[in-house]
C-alpha cells in the first residue's frame, strides 16, 4: 500500500567493481508517497493542489548570485579524463535492473534556453551514464517539452545545444522541473513562487 512505501538512504555505496564511494544514495526522499511530497511541498496533502495554483499565478524572480555552493568543488578540462574525476565520481545506480542496461540517474535537471527568445526551460529527465564524460537523455519527443523545441532551432542553425544539468537541487526546483508548463514560463520562476521567495541560481561555467 502506498502509506507502507518508506525512503531509504544507503551510506555504504561500493559499486560492482568493488569501489566504494563517498557519497550516500537517497532513493524515495521525494515522492514514495503523498505525505513524502507533501513535506517537499511544505504544506498539508490536502493543500498541495493551491500550492501549486499560487505558485504557477505568483512566480518570483530567480536571484542571481557569483558565489555558490554547487561551484565549491570544480573540474574542468583535462582533469575530467583522470579517474574518479568525472561521472564516474557520481554513485549512480541502475534503477530499474532487468530493464535499463546502465547506471540511470533519475533526478537530472536539464536547462537551456531559446534561442530566439532567450527564455530558459528547466526538465526532468533520465540520464544514462555512457562514459565518464558522456550522458545519453531521452526528452519523450511525442510530448514536445521545451528542450527538444530548443534543439530542434539549434540545429537548424547547425549548432550544438548549450546545456546545463543540474542534479541535487532543492525540492520546489526538483517539483517544478516535472511540471508542465506554458512554454512562456519559467520553472525557476515557479519554484520560487513555491517557497515564497527567489530561488538562488549562478551562472554555468562551461555555457
Amino acid at each position: 500500500e502506498e502509506k507502507d512505501r518508506k525512503a531509504f538512504l544507503f551510506t555504504n555505496v561500493v559499486d560492482s567493481k568493488g569501489h566504494k564511494f563517498d557519497i550516500p544514495v537517497a532513493v524515495g526522499v521525494l515522492a514514495a508517497n503523498r505525505r513524502i511530497y507533501s513535506m517537499g511541498m511544505g504544506c498539508p496533502v490536502e493543500d498541495v493542489e493551491k500550492r501549486w495554483r499560487d505558485a504557477i499565478e505568483n512566480p518570483i524572480e530567480p536571484n542571481e548570485v557569483t558565489d555558490a555552493p554547487c561551484q565549491e568543488i570544480v573540474i574542468e578540462g583535462a582533469e575530467l579524463d583522470r579517474e574518479g574525476n568525472a561521472l564516474d565520481a557520481l554513485p549512480v545506480p541502475i534503477s530499474t535492473p532487468g530493464w535499463d542496461v546502465g547506471p540511470v540517474a533519475t533526478l537530472t535537471q536539464y536547462i537551456t534556453r531559446d534561442p530566439d527568445s532567450g527564455l530558459q526551460n528547466m526538465g526532468n529527465y533520465r540520464a544514462q551514464v555512457k562514459a565518464p564524460r558522456r550522458m545519453g537523455m531521452n526528452p519523450s519527443l511525442e510530448l514536445r517539452p521545451g528542450i527538444y523545441i530548443h534543439w530542434e532551432k539549434m540545429k537548424k542553425r547547425g549548432e550544438k545545444l548549450p546545456c546545463a544539468v543540474v542534479l541535487g537541487g532543492p525540492p520546489c526546483v526538483t517539483f517544478t522541473a516535472t511540471q508542465k508548463l506554458p512554454e512562456s514560463m519559467e520553472e525557476l520562476w515557479v519554484a520560487g513562487g513555491l517557497v515564497g521567495a527567489p530561488i538562488n541560481v549562478v551562472k554555468a561555467r562551461t555555457v
